[in-house]
């Protein structure tokens, strides 16, 4: 795929001798991601890979030494195998580092567990499997929520290194279409193109100054938006970008029938038949998620309890980068 127009601003922010330094630091980390196979990314849809654009923007390293951590500690169980995640650790697609992370914390905290006598790594079916201290078994499978977040975060992402007043939005809790493949490349250019100029945005800060936000991208069809808010409160004009939610309840059971029908539909990992089973599933990436599910816990209100002949269990999580999930028993 030949470079994007907005390859450009990721070559601006994107510090590659920070990557290099940091991989060379972080021995865990630079281990299973070397900067070849980064830089191999360069060319694809987001035109970064996903630990490169971290590794060479961030600021701060916390999260960094959880990781390298968290690698370290998962190399050291049984059944780990550097080509098994070569997949996941050599992926160009963003969201891919919400997915390998996930199963590190899992494997970190599942082991941390008092009960818990052995955490081994499985190369087929469920992700892992636990072995009690009293020779119980139990298969996990960890999954993430991803869906059109993943897209959203990243141009976020990209935003927010062009001007701390840039913001990405959705209507919450309502279709969010923005993945298709015969659209996300047009979205993408489309957004950011404009900013190789450097006048445009002088020009949009400009336009915030007197009334804001002001709308930079707006597709109520795929319902997505792009804005730059001011800093004067007596200069926002509610109204400009909707400000609204669908059904919180509706949303937060539809997720989670959706999440839970995406690993049990087909039997993908042959899940039905490694019982006893926990799906643990971190929901991290939507926010709507979240919101909704704030809203449940104000109200005083059971969150909708997921459903499966073929799972025994299922932990819902909301885990995120710096931390390991809140799972107290298994």
């Amino acid at each position: 795929m030949k470079n994007n127009s907005y390859t450009e601003l990721i070559n601006k922010y994107l510090d590659w001798d920070k990557v290099e330094d940091r991989l060379k630091r972080f021995n865990h980390i630079g281990e299973y991601f070397d900067i070849n196979t980064l830089r191999n990314c360069s060319s694809e849809i987001y035109a970064c890979h996903y630990l490169a654009w971290r590794l060479g923007v961030w600021d701060t390293e916390n999260s960094f030494l959880l990781l390298d951590s968290l690698l370290q500690h998962a190399s050291s169980l049984k059944g780990w195998s550097k080509n098994s995640k070569k997949s996941q650790t050599a992926s160009c697609d963003y969201g891919d580092f919400f997915g390998f992370l996930w199963e590190l914390q899992m494997a970190k905290r599942l082991s941390s567990m008092e009960r818990v006598s052995e955490v081994e790594w499985l190369n087929s079916g469920p992700d892992l499997k636990v072995t009690k201290k009293y020779g119980e078994v139990v298969y996990v499978e960890c999954y993430t929520y991803r869906k059109a977040f993943v897209l959203e975060l990243y141009i976020q992402d990209v935003l927010s290194r062009i001007h701390r007043n840039l913001t990405a939005y959705h209507v919450p809790c309502t279709k969010f279409s923005i993945t298709r493949e015969d659209f996300r490349g047009k979205l993408l250019d489309d957004i950011f193109s404009p900013f190789l100029d450097e006048s445009y945005l002088q020009g949009k800060i400009q336009e915030a100054s007197i009334k804001y936000p002001v709308v930079l991208y707006k597709n109520e069809e795929v319902n997505f938006y792009v804005y730059l808010n001011g800093v004067r409160p007596g200069k926002h004009q509610p109204g400009i970008v909707p400000n609204a939610s669908g059904d919180q309840e509706e949303y937060l059971s539809h997720v989670i029938k959706e999440a839970v029908e995406n690993k049990t539909k087909n039997n993908p990992n042959n899940l039905r038949n490694y019982r006893p089973n926990l799906l643990a599933i971190n929901f991290l990436l939507s926010n709507d998620f979240q919101m909704a599910l704030n809203r449940q816990n104000e109200l005083k209100l059971p969150p909708p309890i997921g459903k499966s002949e073929h799972i025994d269990k299922f932990y819902f999580g909301i885990c995120g980068i710096g931390e390991l999930p809140g799972l107290s028993d298994i």
